[in-house]
């Protein structure tokens, strides 16, 4: 057998001798002679061929899939139930139907968008306006807060939710405002106004009015009581009118100082402004409030505009200061008290949306700001 295979093998090296190839064939060639009695050898020699053959059949069959994929859905060559079974798994997937990848549809919401069918009854502008959106009150929320993070004026927000009345203290939790998309004035027209008097109050111009797209003004411009106007770039006019029902005045057993001091400790929330004047001092509930100066509590109790519990002090000089949403009221009516005396305790009653202090001071019936009179 030997002396066959020797004979066999060097005829095979001179036929390939002059081959291109040939000097690498007659190297394997006799490598494999020469293993032939290796048995460790030639197992691995098979091990590596197998691997390589599954490889090399793995490849060919994925290719083969990816065009089927191509020409169709899988499921229509396969018989009914077991297409049915695949089909869901596809279908709830980022897959299509052939098994790649493809891009999903994702639901967009734009504030500016058109509804669907327009609102029934007398619909107002500012549900009308591009870009309107509806917001409801969290706690520590104020007016001036909210109009700086929507980007708009205080007036803004007074003017489109009528709830408020044009008093930014009477936000409360969870109330829904309407925020308008634009600094302005929402207006309502009542009797006897026109575009030239509307613009003349609010200090604008009948132009503005009129080129304002919401406002859907066309020629001869005829005015409907109860109409919604957006006045933009306008002011709410007027002021906040004193709230309080105090009235008269009583005699104190102190008289007061003349110098006031701060009514509790804590930080400001929110600043005194045109339709705020006043301070809110941000604090723990329970925290004490003190008399900031000598004088007579006119009122201590509950109120009906927003306060919740509260006091008024009359200091008998022309001033008079009030202390609102207290948790506890421990002064009393007619009740004389002095500069620092415990009042009360700071809370979040009536419309609040957090424990804070509203501390106001009058001169005369007219409010004043506090921090110019603080030390």
């Amino acid at each position: 057998m030997h002396s066959t295979l020797d004979g066999a093998r060097r005829a095979w090296l001179r036929v390939t001798r002059g081959w291109p190839a040939g000097a690498w064939i007659q190297a394997a060639s006799r490598t494999f002679l020469e293993a032939r009695n290796d048995f460790p050898a030639l197992s691995r020699w098979g091990m590596h061929a197998t691997v390589t053959g599954l490889a090399v059949a793995a490849i060919v069959t994925s290719q083969l899939s990816g065009l089927a994929g191509w020409a169709g859905p899988v499921s229509a060559a396969l018989p009914a139930t077991v297409a049915d079974a695949i089909a869901p798994d596809r279908h709830t997937s980022a897959r299509g139907s052939a098994g790649f990848l493809v891009r999903l549809a994702q639901p967009r919401t734009a504030l500016g968008e058109a509804p669907a069918a327009a609102p029934s009854g007398q619909a107002t502008l500012a549900a009308q306006q591009r870009g309107t959106v509806t917001y409801t009150v969290q706690p520590g929320d104020t007016v001036l807060r909210l109009a700086e993070q929507f980007g708009v004026t205080p007036d803004t927000i007074l003017s489109a939710n009528g709830e408020l009345a044009g008093n930014p203290d009477l936000l409360k939790l969870g109330q829904e405002l309407v925020i308008l998309p634009e600094s302005g004035v929402l207006h309502e027209v009542q009797a006897g106004e026109t575009l030239s008097s509307i613009a003349q109050d609010h200090k604008t111009d009948v132009a503005t009015i009129i080129a304002y797209q919401d406002n859907n003004l066309v020629e001869p411009y005829t005015l409907e009581v109860g109409q919604k106007l957006f006045l933009p770039g306008a002011e709410l006019q007027g002021g906040l009118a004193p709230r309080y029902a105090a009235a008269g005045a009583g005699s104190s057993a102190y008289a007061a100082t003349g110098r006031f001091m701060w009514p509790t400790t804590g930080y400001l929330t929110q600043y005194p402004w045109a339709w705020h004047v006043a301070i809110d001092i941000g604090t723990a509930t329970g925290t004490p409030i003190y008399a900031a100066d000598s004088g007579y509590v006119l009122e201590a109790g509950w109120s009906n505009v927003g306060y919740g519990l509260h006091v008024v002090i009359d200091h008998g000089n022309g001033y008079r200061t009030l202390y609102g949403h207290m948790s506890v009221v421990i002064a009393q009516a007619g009740q004389s008290v002095q500069k620092g005396q415990l009042i009360g305790r700071v809370g979040s009653t009536g419309n609040s949306t957090g424990p804070h202090l509203h501390f106001e001071i009058y001169l005369n019936g007219a409010l004043q700001n506090p921090l110019n009179y603080l030390p």
